[in-house]
C-alpha cells in the first residue's frame, strides 16, 4: 500500500503510519506476496468500484499491493462515500473516519 501526501504533510503521514501500523499488520498479516486469484479478483472489484465512484485507483498488483490515489482538493465526503460503497468488496480495508 502506498500513501502519498502533499507539501508539508510529512509529519502527518508519519504519525498516521505509526498509529495505523497495527491495523495494517492485521490486514496484511502473513499473506503478503501470497495472494490467490480469488483474493486478487476481489481487490480488483474494489478498485473498479472506487474508480466508478470518482477515486482514481489502480488495480492491485498480484502480490496484493493496493494504491489509492486521491487527487488534491478531492472532497473528503467523496472519499468516504466511495470507501463505504466499495467496502462490500474489501471489508478489511478501513473506511476513513
Amino acid at each position: 500500500m502506498s500513501i502519498k501526501g502533499g507539501p508539508g504533510d510529512g509529519a502527518k503521514l508519519q504519525a498516521a503510519q505509526q498509529k495505523c501500523s497495527p491495523i495494517l499488520a492485521q490486514v496484511l498479516g502473513e499473506g503478503v506476496g501470497r495472494m490467490d486469484a480469488g483474493e486478487h479478483d476481489r481487490l480488483v472489484r474494489y478498485a473498479q468500484c472506487m474508480r466508478e465512484d470518482g477515486i482514481p485507483m489502480k488495480d492491485p498488483t498480484t502480490n496484493g499491493q493496493v494504491q489509492l490515489n486521491v487527487p488534491p482538493c478531492t472532497p473528503e465526503s467523496t472519499v468516504k462515500r466511495a470507501a463505504e460503497t466499495c467496502k462490500q468488496h474489501a471489508p478489511e480495508i478501513p473506511t476513513p473516519p
